[in-house]
């Protein structure tokens, strides 16, 4: 059935930019600290370049951008944003220029090293301190002949075929051998795409798999009844373009857990859940952070203490960037402009 989904979506516009399949692996000191047997699949290798999740849905999203003759990418998100870091460096190689509209965020230092990367590729920056302020600017940029608006973390319909394409993916290495049938893959959820395209891809090939999307951002943009609609929005999008879908139009609960418990204070606010969490995986030599990653995995191991997964295997899905990417030094952050200062002020 893996096969199968490859050609399915074969006829929507998409442009080849990861080097697939990403590796799994089991986590041997994390699942003996769990007493559970906990895998890994690693979207921070999806790519030679600068990986994570983003890569898979920017296929499609850039796809759709040349269809169009798109010129000019506009997207939109916090000041750290890994989605719009991806985006621009996406954008670019394939020869378009890249605007992001931001907002702020708390500082750390990975929200640093994307603004020093943005400096280096050479992204217009334009920061609001209110999200709405930002999704007006870039509707209005949007407005432009030759640009594409790419939506918030990537998470469009037409984006979701990118993470059909994933679950298609792991079914082929789980018949490979590589690894057994998850009985749950715990993914973090900050805009809902990643989770819902494994959640329509597992059903898609009828596969046991119940998703755990774990919550790392405000309500408005990541809920249940969001999810629902985003996976509604995109058997829309994809049988409108002629592909047939094997499917009902809702997930149960038995496909998706979504997980509430785990974001703390809110976007971008370290947890010790997390920093404990990130410590764990870091015995097996993978890295996480405190805003997506960290959460995601302080979920699988709370989960874990709880006897929830003693149970067969568990699936780790991680979306985080593992590649070094280069930046620019520090000595040129002023070219940022000082509305940017505040997130280079060392304690």
């Amino acid at each position: 059935m893996s096969a199968d989904i490859h050609s399915l979506l074969a006829p929507l516009p998409r442009v080849s930019l990861a080097t697939l399949p990403s590796p799994v692996r089991l986590l041997p000191k994390l699942s003996n600290s769990l007493k559970a047997t906990v895998y890994l699949k690693n979207d921070g290798l999806c790519s030679s370049g600068y990986a994570g999740n983003k890569v898979r849905k920017l296929e499609y999203l850039l796809g759709a951008a040349q269809q169009k003759r798109a010129r000019h990418i506009v997207t939109l998100g916090a000041v750290g944003s890994n989605h719009a870091v991806a985006t621009s460096t996406y954008a670019q190689q394939l020869g378009m220029s890249c605007t992001v509209c931001m907002t702020h965020q708390p500082p750390a230092p990975i929200v640093a090293d994307n603004l020093r990367r943005h400096l280096h590729l050479g992204t217009r920056l334009e920061l609001f301190d209110r999200y709405a302020h930002a999704a007006a600017r870039a509707a209005e940029l949007d407005g432009a002949s030759d640009s594409y608006l790419v939506p918030l973390g990537g998470s469009a319909p037409c984006a979701i075929p990118g993470f059909i394409r994933a679950a298609a993916e792991l079914a082929e290495q789980i018949e490979a051998g590589d690894l057994p049938l998850p009985q749950r893959v715990y993914v973090a959820c900050g805009t809902m795409g990643t989770a819902v395209g494994l959640v329509l891809g597992f059903a898609i090939m009828s596969l046991p798999v119940q998703v755990v999307a774990v919550r790392v951002t405000d309500r408005a943009v990541a809920a249940p009844a969001l999810m629902q609609q985003l996976y509604r929005q995109s058997i829309d999008y994809i049988e409108n373009a002629g592909v047939p879908l094997p499917v009902i139009r809702s997930a149960s609960s038995e496909q998706l857990l979504f997980c509430e418990d785990f974001i703390g204070t809110g976007y971008g606010e370290p947890t010790g859940a997390a920093q404990q969490a990130i410590g764990l995986a870091a015995t097996d030599q993978l890295t996480l952070d405190t805003t997506y990653t960290g959460k995601a995995m302080a979920a699988l191991c709370e989960h874990a203490r709880k006897g929830q997964l003693e149970q067969g295997a568990t699936l780790f899905w991680n979306t985080l960037n593992a590649n070094p990417t280069e930046m620019s030094p520090l000595c040129e952050i002023d070219r940022l402009g000082a509305e940017f200062a505040r997130y280079f002020v060392q304690d």
